[in-house]
């Protein structure tokens, strides 16, 4: 995940990567873990909580933003498991990475592109 941004976006990747000093990197992949990183209300919260970088950059601190969010058990994971493979195909299909994608899904401008209404 991007240290600063403006949208937080998490996913998993192969451990043979060697990440930027810029990206926070969890240990392990947990679909729960992922979903409450991924909900409205950890942004809300990540916004509140950590540093910004102007109005529209989120600096992201782990201490700030992940160690004190009260993370959610949820029971039913298979919306998350769809949302995760929706935007894998996505990324596929349009051969670019994740900043472009979440720009597109929290474009209000593109509010009627039926191949983002399922990621919103």
């Amino acid at each position: 995940m991007a240290q600063t941004s403006k949208h937080i976006m998490i996913m998993p990747i192969s451990t043979k990567y060697l990440f930027s000093v810029k990206c926070i990197v969890f240990s392990k992949f947990d679909m729960n873990i992922y979903a409450n990183i991924q909900s409205s209300f950890h942004s809300l919260w990540s916004w509140k909580y950590g540093t910004t970088m102007g109005a529209s950059t989120l600096q992201y601190s782990t201490t700030a933003c992940f160690d004190t969010y009260p993370m959610t058990v949820l029971n039913d994971l298979g919306f998350v498991e769809n949302l995760l493979t929706q935007i894998l195909k996505f990324q596929e299909e349009k051969k670019c990475g994740l900043t472009e994608i979440f720009n597109e899904i929290h474009d209000d401008k593109k509010a009627d592109d039926s191949s983002l209404k399922s990621l919103r």
